[in-house]
């Protein structure tokens, strides 16, 4: 049997465009925006990225006459590339740029970098469909000079969900794929108690445990990032960082990043594409003949389906769009 995911820029035999019941664009296209998390504690899964993730939506996600947007962040989002695709080349040039980046950034500001990619959405024209791929680990580590540098946790994770929330109303389709926290580092959660830590630490035995029934009284507003450390001779540094809670939220589909090589692949695991089944031998055929041929759709959601294109020997063979 031979089988293929729709929605790759080259499909062989069939040409297909796949788009959600509701929501659906008319010309058939579609704006593919990722958003790519460039800070430093991303270093360790920058090649399963560009591996298994950015290289598997341009090969299978992309159609042609799609528009891809990459924008990275660590201090700042950056606008990388901006690429309608009409041809491999197209294609060969993103996956060039990608070579170029490197992960190098100390700080990581979520929040911007999230306002950022809902004004660039709005920006773009209203007649195609708008697929946003936000890959990040989620830490909110905003630098002094950040809008967002004072906004508490709890701030800054409501701003994160009202964000994501008004794209998600707009007909956006939002996919977070999440990379493992940094080893050795506390992680708080934004919006929620501070006494509650993902994920728990470990006690060693010689650490001391506050009795619980000390009260906690302090109510001072901190802006997310390291804790400040406590004067004491003894006292060794207690770094925190807090991270979204944005896979929790229903509207966002969350996959977390595979490992390079694992199987199957991101469009497999996370954007659920239809998939299309048929001989892979069909045998000696005249000019009128049946290819049967089965559609699986992997997703939760209804699609409507539009053949395009029948390829053979590089002409289109279909009388009409269906």
């Amino acid at each position: 049997m031979k089988r293929f995911y729709i929605g790759g820029l080259l499909f062989l035999l069939f040409l297909f465009s796949v788009y959600p019941q509701q929501g659906a664009a008319s010309t058939g296209t579609a704006d593919i925006i990722v958003l790519l998390d460039n800070s430093g504690t991303m270093f360790p899964f920058f090649d399963t990225i560009n591996n298994a993730v950015l290289e598997d939506i341009t090969a299978h996600f992309i159609r042609r006459g799609d528009t891809f947007h990459l924008i990275t962040f660590n201090t700042t989002p950056v606008t990388e590339i901006v690429q309608q695709i009409s041809s491999e080349m197209d294609i060969r040039r993103i996956i060039s740029r990608f070579r170029l980046l490197y992960p190098l950034g100390v700080y990581s500001d979520f929040l911007s970098a999230i306002k950022f990619t809902q004004r660039y959405v709005n920006s773009l024209t209203t007649d195609s469909q708008k697929i946003v791929v936000i890959i990040s680990d989620g830490i909110l580590n905003p630098p002094s000079a950040s809008p967002y540098y004072q906004v508490s946790p709890e701030e800054a994770e409501g701003e994160i969900i009202s964000s994501v929330s008004r794209m998600h109303r707009d007909g956006i389709q939002i996919y977070f794929i999440k990379a493992p926290f940094p080893e050795g580092v506390k992680i708080r959660n934004l919006g929620k108690s501070t006494e509650e830590e993902v994920p728990q630490p470990e006690i060693s035995s010689g650490t001391e445990i506050p009795a619980a029934e000390e009260p906690v009284t302090e109510t001072k507003t901190e802006p997310p990032g390291p804790e400040p450390v406590q004067d004491g001779e003894d006292t060794e540094p207690d770094f925190f960082e807090y991270a979204t809670t944005l896979d929790q939220i229903p509207s966002v589909v969350t996959d977390t990043l595979p490992e390079t090589g694992e199987a199957p692949s991101f469009t497999e695991t996370t954007l659920l594409l239809p998939e299309i089944t048929f001989r892979e031998a069909l045998g000696r055929q005249f000019y009128t003949f049946r290819l049967p041929l089965r559609i699986t759709n992997n997703a939760d959601r209804r699609l409507r389906l539009q053949l395009d294109r029948i390829i053979i020997n590089s002409e289109n063979v279909l009388e009409k769009t269906l």
